[in-house]
């Protein structure tokens, strides 16, 4: 049984990595698309159309915005003054938006994605850590020794 115990956790582990190596893609293609293809414009925040609300907290603002005189709904991380001018990422061919200018490097544009710098940090950390935890389960899984933790 504690056999078959640790080639689940194994399993399980690489699952993970994967799946968060995956989701750690995404954020990272996605920042280095504003980082490299952003273009820097000025946006009005016209008015507050609504507010998706959640229990674990990543809740999300939905404004209207004004970029060039096309208006536009966009989702922010975070509460914005009403009637400010903020500077902003623009990617023309998807038509996102991110708070950012020309001069945001990589890693604060990561940061915005998941919220915060320590987010950031944590889950670059994580991301580190996984393939370390892949190993061990390995260990314990398939070789023969006692203790392998």
């Amino acid at each position: 049984m504690n056999k078959l115990s640790s080639h689940f956790e194994f399993y399980l582990s690489i699952v993970v990595l994967l799946a968060m190596w995956g989701c750690g893609y995404f954020f990272i293609e996605k920042s280095y698309d504003f980082w490299a293809n952003g273009v820097e414009k000025e946006a009005h925040i016209v008015s507050l159309d609504y507010v998706s609300l959640s229990a674990r907290g990543g809740d999300s603002y939905y404004y209207n915005l004004e970029i060039n005189r096309k208006k536009m709904i966009k989702d922010f991380p975070y509460k914005l003054a009403k009637n400010s001018n903020y500077s902003v990422l623009h990617l023309e061919v998807t038509n996102e938006v991110m708070i950012g200018n020309s001069d945001s490097n990589i890693f604060d544009i990561f940061a915005y994605h998941l919220g915060s710098k320590f987010t950031a940090i944590t889950v670059i950390l994580f991301l580190l850590f996984l393939p370390y935890l892949c190993y061990r389960s390995y260990l314990s899984a398939f070789v023969k020794k006692k203790n392998a933790w």
